[in-house]
């Protein structure tokens, strides 16, 4: 069976991953597309990891049995693994843009504390009343800082960014594994082949990540128990 390419929609330059965040950033202008949103959009419950007309037109390239088969797989694919990827897609796209509104808050506020400071400097020996606001001021913008230090610092949103993000590419890479037959589900008759999906997707998204061979060692038949030992 043929390797399905790695599509979605709209399709990203060929580095990007295909996710629901670059579904959503295509829409806006490019320079605007690194910037967080004030509210992140909500998550996408029609997201397809290979759009159904894309899917259709590599399928017509391939033999009716393959191409049935592969329909029957990402139709099951739905329940146990797909709706398990949106759901971490999602929160890591969340926490991504939760952690890039803490860093554009941060270097605003660090520039209004320098701006607020000098102000405060020269209003010293000018206006003693003007002074003590500009004081007031730069008091509130320090108690806001360490406001939102403890914020992220309670519930880092990189750490769990990072988290959702490595579950949601080691899902990715179960689905094509299944789509494509490879090790662990070569050999396997098919309803042992689909319980192994649900219980590794299962795995995957508490975060325990079962060994599998690799994909070269999938195309040459070499089994994670045959690998020579080191030295």
């Amino acid at each position: 069976m043929s390797a399905l390419p790695n599509t979605g929609n709209p399709t990203p330059a060929p580095d990007q991953p295909v996710t629901q965040a670059s579904k959503s950033r295509a829409k806006r202008p490019e320079w605007l597309r690194r910037f967080p949103k004030l509210r992140p959009d909500p998550i996408d419950t029609t997201f397809q990891l290979i759009p159904p007309d894309r899917l259709e037109k590599i399928l017509a390239t391939v033999n009716p049995s393959a191409a049935d088969r592969i329909r029957a797989d990402v139709k099951f694919l739905e329940l146990p693994l797909l709706r398990l990827f949106r759901e971490r897609d999602h929160e890591a796209y969340v926490h991504q843009n939760t952690h890039r509104l803490f860093q554009l808050s941060f270097i605003g506020l660090s520039v209004l504390a320098t701006l607020i400071g000098s102000l405060l400097t020269l209003s010293l020996t000018s206006n003693a009343t003007l002074a003590a606001v500009f004081g007031f001021i730069e008091a509130v913008i320090a108690s806001v800082t360490a406001m939102l230090a403890a914020l992220q610092g309670n519930r880092p949103p990189q750490a769990l960014w990072l988290q959702n993000r490595l579950r949601a590419e080691y899902l990715r890479r179960e689905y094509y594994r299944f789509l494509m037959n490879l090790e662990p589900y070569t050999s396997l008759e098919e309803v042992h082949r689909r319980r192994m999906l649900e219980m590794r997707a299962a795995e995957i998204n508490k975060g325990t990540f079962p060994e599998t061979p690799t994909e070269l060692e999938s195309v040459m038949g070499v089994r994670a128990t045959e690998r020579p030992s080191a030295g």
